[in-house]
């Protein structure tokens, strides 16, 4: 391998130690020793990175016992960096090759990025789950994870790809209300969203209990959450909720009243032809409001 390429492996072996750094780091004769509580092989290795002096048989012996001393299985990565003695000394000592592995990197720009990847400059919950899942470690490895993130001490971006199947936004609001349409509680939850930050914004919206839903509704979530103090996607949640809890209540308490009103007065009701159910010529119409009923009669015998 010519010295162009061993640089070019060892610029790439560091930016891996720098974007995922160990927990407790040893310099073993130009190899580095990484240890993490177990979690993933290259943070509880032994890497080579610069040329040893130390014969392999004593090398080894130098590094194994500080996998021991952590209750780790001992695991060399042998990279270009590695003297070929090395490998074949440990061959003969019966150690064997697990999950070889192939590292790729891109000399230009991959070009415009892809609307599916989301990239954040912190590591989310969800993120740190689907890493657990991707890896296959359980609440441990996930509590050192909690642990080596925060080491990380070069500019980093956590990027999640989104499969189709899987929801980018996942969004869900609870009104309590009585039956003059005041609100008495609010639930919202962010289980789902582009940004890990989005979901923090939730508790500003309490802002909302006290209010009546009625004329000024839009204006008043606007005035409260509008801008950098709400969700854009809740907020219009909330807008279209109020329709909705118009006609759950009136057909709940509200009804009986209202048509008594307008079954006494001569004035067309003005929630006639709002929807098909409600059009001039339904059946409903000709029950509720017999005297605004457009369609045809029945002909009798």
């Amino acid at each position: 391998m010519s010295k162009a390429d061993r640089d070019l492996v060892r610029a790439i072996e560091e930016r891996g130690f720098n974007s995922w750094p160990a927990l407790r780091t040893a310099l073993v004769d130009g190899w580095i020793v990484r240890l993490s509580d177990g979690h993933t092989r290259r943070a509880n290795s032994a890497s080579p990175l610069w040329p040893s002096r130390l014969p392999p048989k004593a090398l080894i012996a130098a590094i194994e016992p500080l996998f021991r001393q952590a209750v780790l299985r001992p695991v060399f990565r042998i990279t270009p960096l590695a003297d070929p003695a090395v490998e074949r000394h440990l061959v003969a000592a019966g150690w064997r090759d697990d999950d070889p592995s192939l590292g790729m990197f891109a000399g230009d720009p991959l070009g415009a990025a892809d609307p599916a990847v989301i990239f954040e400059s912190q590591a989310s919950e969800a993120w740190i789950a689907a890493a657990m899942e991707a890896y296959g470690h359980g609440e441990p490895g996930a509590a050192a994870l909690r642990r080596l993130l925060p080491l990380i001490a070069v500019p980093a971006v956590f990027a999640t790809l989104i499969e189709a199947g899987e929801p980018l936004h996942d969004m869900r609001i609870r009104l309590t209300l009585d039956i003059h349409f005041l609100v008495h509680e609010i639930e919202v939850s962010t289980d789902a969203a582009p940004f890990n930050i989005c979901a923090g914004i939730t508790p500003n919206f309490s802002v909302v209990k006290g209010l009546r839903i009625g004329p000024g509704w839009k204006r008043a979530l606007k005035e409260k959450l509008g801008g950098v103090h709400g969700c854009t996607h809740h907020v219009e949640m909330l807008g279209a909720m109020a329709t909705v809890a118009y006609q759950t209540l009136w057909s709940k308490g509200g009804r009986d009243q209202d048509e008594k009103k307008e079954a006494e007065s001569t004035r067309r009701p003005a929630i006639l032809d709002s929807c098909h159910a409600l059009a001039s010529d339904s059946p409903v119409v000709k029950k509720i409001w017999p005297k605004f009923y457009t369609g045809k009669e029945e002909k009798r015998a």
